[in-house]
């Protein structure tokens, strides 16, 4: 299966549970080589905010790795390059390195972009919405929040979706707390469907 999917060919989940996370952490110890990145790449995303030192380990042990084998084939590896970048981008955005945070942004677009992986391009949209806002841009928050949502639509990735609804009518509520309140009884309507175990 190609990086950063999971058996059922679904795009890892933006926050994992504790049981998940420590399934993963179970199976890395069986695990060498090529066969260990996948694992690596999901811990250190669902580690980017709980523990922000540790998912960094896990993001250079997965660059080394790519590294040391050049016979990955080029799409998963351009995809987990894009994956640790985004990871990069947002541990660099929590401890308020924003040129840095920027920067990873950038090279994390560009290649979801050119891999057509939608799904990829919308967390960078969701991670731009957070970016603006921790800079005090409302406005550019709002239309990343907004690509996000597009973004989804598309890759009909209904979690994701909702969120990304979820924080635009969160940074609308900033400029038009009227707008914000319609939006939020459209996006209530529409959550029950939608079942989760968080």
């Amino acid at each position: 299966h190609l990086i950063l999917r999971v058996p059922n060919g679904d795009y890892m989940d933006l926050y994992a549970l504790s049981d998940e996370i420590n399934r993963l952490y179970s199976e890395l110890p069986q695990l060498v080589g090529i066969g260990k990145i996948d694992v690596l790449i999901s811990l250190a995303w669902h580690l980017r905010q709980l523990d922000s030192q540790q998912s960094l380990a896990f993001v250079n042990d997965a660059e080394i790795l790519l590294n040391m084998h050049t016979l990955c084939p080029s799409e998963q590896r351009r995809s987990a390059t894009c994956r640790l970048a985004l990871i990069r981008a947002e541990i660099a955005a929590l401890f308020q390195e924003f040129d840095q945070a920027e920067q990873l942004l950038l090279e994390a677009r560009c290649g979801f972009v050119a891999l057509a992986d939608i799904s990829g391009e919308g967390d960078s949209c969701l991670l731009e919405a957070i970016i603006s806002l921790e800079q005090g841009d409302v406005k550019r928050a709002m239309q990343a929040a907004k690509s996000a949502t597009l973004c989804f639509e598309r890759g009909d990735a209904t979690l994701r979706k909702l969120l990304a609804q979820a924080w635009h009518v969160y940074l609308l509520a900033f400029v038009d707390p009227s707008e914000a309140r319609v939006g939020l009884m459209s996006l209530l309507a529409n959550i029950n469907e939608v079942k989760h175990p968080a």
